[in-house]
């Protein structure tokens, strides 16, 4: 089995302020960070070593991951300590490559099982070849069959995208001096001399770039998919669970309450009474919902506190925040809170409005941005 580099090093400026105090990867998508879900694939699909190139949060990361032993896996850690694009990430970590071929999984984006088990389990160089448009930042394939021929820059006229994961040779590393960190020419430059890359057409559903919270959002439903059901906290009389849902330990569902699945309450969480939580939403650890609320494919960070008659839709609410009674937060395609935010009673926040981190808002008013700290009176 090839090791795997995943490459952590990024900053994730699109989705600030989420990723103002951590990098993207620990972003939370169906009850877990983004990091968790890969690890556990790779770990599922037989992987033992797994280097993990980090920069900006990396304590958080490490901290995280630790050295990979509850995950199934043994880790490693190399610091790209200025971020200077994926290809240096990529070459930072050469000492630690053991393998003669290696997969490189950019962690800002999400692979099926399916995918990985083809760029783990079949030997030679391979990219992946996506639908999604925006992923043509790592070039454009040319491919005849299932072999390619080059790799041309970002914003190609026809193919697929790539799709930023390979699997590659120890000679890459060689290229990457020559050419001065450009990840693309590295590798066009070894098809051109090495030939014999195969391309790998990924399936619409099976790959998704997370580069903002729309992203984010649409990975958190298809993950909740999955989700199977387990029921550890208390449910009262009077409540309503149905389908998919997961429930931690130490939290209770209160008299009146809906839940339908899928959907994933944490640990030590406190639910109505009479709270509507639809399926494709997931609150994390301790988190109070007061009654006569409504979730809806939501996700809401730990320590939140979410006052009565709330509506929340299509949105990232980030931990420590508190929200008053009779707020509105109308997502669009993806709202976003901030860590620690305060919205009063009644507030609304437009939809795809951003509220930054420790900012705000005061009783009966509308906004649709305020900035990091920033107040809207």
């Amino acid at each position: 089995m090839p090791d795997v580099v995943l490459l952590a090093a990024g900053q994730g400026s699109r989705l600030r302020p989420l990723t103002h105090d951590r990098p993207k990867s620990m972003l939370v998508a169906a009850g877990q960070p983004v990091l968790h879900h890969l690890l556990t694939d790779l770990a599922a699909l037989g992987v033992q070593d797994v280097v993990l190139v980090t920069g900006h949060g990396h304590e958080q990361l490490q901290s995280f991951v630790g050295d990979g032993t509850r995950f199934g896996l043994s880790v490693r850690y190399v610091r790209q300590a200025k971020q200077l694009g994926p290809g240096h990430a990529l070459l930072q970590a050469r000492p630690q490559v053991r393998s003669q071929e290696f997969v490189v999984l950019p962690v800002d984006a999400w692979y099926a099982p399916e995918v990985l088990a083809h760029l783990l389990d079949n030997e030679g160089c391979a990219l992946l070849q996506v639908d999604d448009s925006r992923s043509g930042r790592h070039g454009v394939p040319v491919v005849r069959g299932e072999e390619v021929l080059d790799l041309e820059p970002a914003g190609s006229e026809g193919g697929r995208a790539s799709g930023g994961a390979y699997r590659l040779h120890q000679r890459i590393f060689e290229a990457l001096e020559r050419h001065e960190f450009r990840l693309r020419e590295s590798v066009r430059n070894d098809i051109q001399r090495h030939g014999g890359w195969r391309a790998i057409a990924v399936p619409p559903r099976a790959y998704l770039d997370i580069i903002e919270v729309r992203d984010l959002l649409d990975l958190h439903s298809r993950l909740l998919e999955a989700v199977l059901p387990d029921i550890e906290g208390t449910v009262d009389e009077g409540a309503i669970v149905t389908g998919q849902v997961r429930i931690g330990k130490g939290s209770r569902i209160r008299a009146g309450t809906i839940i339908e699945g899928p959907a994933v309450i944490g640990e030590h969480c406190d639910i109505g009474p009479g709270a509507i939580l639809e399926g494709g939403t997931a609150v994390r650890n301790h988190v109070r919902v007061q009654p006569f609320t409504l979730l809806s494919r939501c996700i809401v960070g730990s320590n939140v506190e979410v006052g009565s008659h709330v509506r929340i839709q299509r949105a990232y609410v980030d931990r420590g925040t508190v929200i008053g009674s009779g707020v509105h937060i109308a997502g669009g395609s993806g709202s976003i809170v901030g860590a620690d935010a305060r919205l009063g009673d009644d507030a609304k926040v437009s939809p795809d409005g951003v509220v930054g981190r420790g900012a705000t808002v005061a009783p009966g008013r509308t906004v649709s941005h305020v900035p990091d700290g920033g107040m809207a009176v």
